[in-house]
């Protein structure tokens, strides 16, 4: 009678195993990136699009917001980041950072702008070399800082880059979407892996860390290294001025460096 008894107990959690299942919500052109305004609600939106069209979304997949992007002379756009609310101010639109680029047709160097709207198309902030966003809640008030890199001579002259970072003070306070660093996030991978535009690097910081995210060549050379810490748990990186090819990443804090992921860069 026991094991009649034990066995039909597995049967049960067998059974149950089985029924559980991972079902496809939502299929979305592209990768989402996930945001938590400042009342607490989480949305998605697409940051890479060659549409205008910035579209937000509920976590049921309804449509929250659609905004239409400005559009900047001289430039593309090429992606959204930090979609927030009473981040710039306090009026409770929502605001975005869109990031722009092209090659001069005439010396043939790169450009890169920034620009902050709200979703009314009011423009916030602008600035150039500017290739990615990082908010931060310091003693002194809420900081965005906007990192970006210069070549010196056409994009086909090799020359160096000239790496830039601007410091803004903002009249909101950042909401970060998680608090502390959870088990999975260690074992996240990069995504989307190959990539030939943006790819988010994920990493896991210990609360009140800093550390630094250094990108590397197959030769092992650094390509470009970003200040990072637990506000977020990835970073967006632009891919498509790299050459195609293998390259990992590393996060350097007080606690060592940690073990490299690749990720592939085609063209």
């Amino acid at each position: 009678m026991k094991h009649f008894l034990l066995s039909l107990a597995l049967l049960v959690v067998g059974t149950a195993s089985a029924q559980a299942q991972v079902t496809l919500e939502k299929r979305y052109a592209g990768y989402l990136e996930t945001i938590k305004l400042s009342d607490g609600s989480v949305k998605y939106y697409v940051p890479s699009s060659s549409s205008p069209q910035l579209r937000i979304y509920n976590q049921d997949h309804s449509i929250f917001r659609t905004i239409t992007v400005p559009a900047v002379a001289g430039v593309t756009l090429r992606y959204i980041q930090g979609v927030t609310d009473k981040l710039f101010n306090q009026d409770g639109a929502l605001e975005y950072v869109a990031f722009y680029n092209d090659v001069d047709p005439t010396t043939f160097v790169e450009k890169d702008v920034m620009r902050v709207w709200n979703e009314s198309g009011g423009l916030l902030a602008a600035g150039d070399t500017a290739e990615f966003a990082q908010f931060y809640n310091t003693p002194t008030g809420t900081k965005m800082l906007i990192s970006g890199a210069t070549r010196t001579s056409s994009i086909f002259g090799g020359g160096p880059y000239i790496e830039v970072t601007r410091v803004y003070a903002l009249g909101g306070t950042y909401t970060p979407l998680r608090t502390q660093v959870g088990a999975t996030e260690a074992l996240a991978q990069p995504y989307p892996n190959p990539t030939n535009e943006l790819i988010q690097l994920p990493y896991a910081i210990a609360q009140g860390q800093v550390g630094t995210l250094r990108v590397l060549d197959a030769a092992g050379r650094v390509v470009v290294h970003y200040q990072v810490d637990n506000h977020t748990n990835h970073l967006l990186l632009r891919t498509d001025r790299l050459p195609a090819g293998v390259y990992t990443y590393t996060i350097e804090t007080t606690s060592g460096v940690s073990a490299g992921r690749r990720f592939v860069v085609q063209k």
